[in-house]
């Protein structure tokens, strides 16, 4: 499994966080989910889909 360290802005992060508590009713163990289920989608709104190849950027 990889792992992704990255920097966001303070506001995104507590929006983020604020829509995985309203979903799931806490944080703990739901972030990681919300994050992949983010940017599956993100990639698939951009014709990524998550059966391709990753290559490094």
């Amino acid at each position: 499994m990889g792992m992704l360290n990255v920097e966001v802005s303070d506001h995104l992060l507590q929006d983020f966080r604020r829509f995985a508590v309203e979903k799931h009713g806490r944080i703990y163990r739901v972030l990681r989910p919300e994050v992949e289920a983010a940017l599956i989608e993100y990639l698939k709104k951009h014709g990524r889909d998550r059966g391709e190849q990753h290559g490094n950027i």
